[in-house]
């Protein structure tokens, strides 16, 4: 909401289809369903993102992922918590 509202900003969200109306309700321009085949293609036909924010964190996969659809100078920001360490 604060892309669209400030910076007129194209915002596409990856995430399941049952997610549409929530997704709809909050701006979203596009949908794109990771639980279908060829999801990550259809990501990197859009590419050029100024800014990818991964709420899944601690995964190699979508830092690297997040590296091939970013412009030249976007930018990659992964969201998660660190578990306590025992000891």
């Amino acid at each position: 909401q604060i892309a669209k509202k400030h910076y007129a900003a194209h915002v596409v969200v990856v995430c399941s289809k049952r997610h549409q109306k929530l997704v709809d309700k909050m701006g979203a321009d596009q949908l794109v369903d990771y639980t279908q085949p060829g999801w990550q293609e259809e990501c990197e036909q859009l590419k050029d993102f100024d800014l990818v924010i991964d709420t899944v964190g601690l995964d190699d996969y979508w830092e690297v992922f997040g590296r091939r659809v970013l412009a030249s100078k976007g930018r990659y920001v992964a969201l998660h918590s660190l578990k306590a360490s025992s000891g």
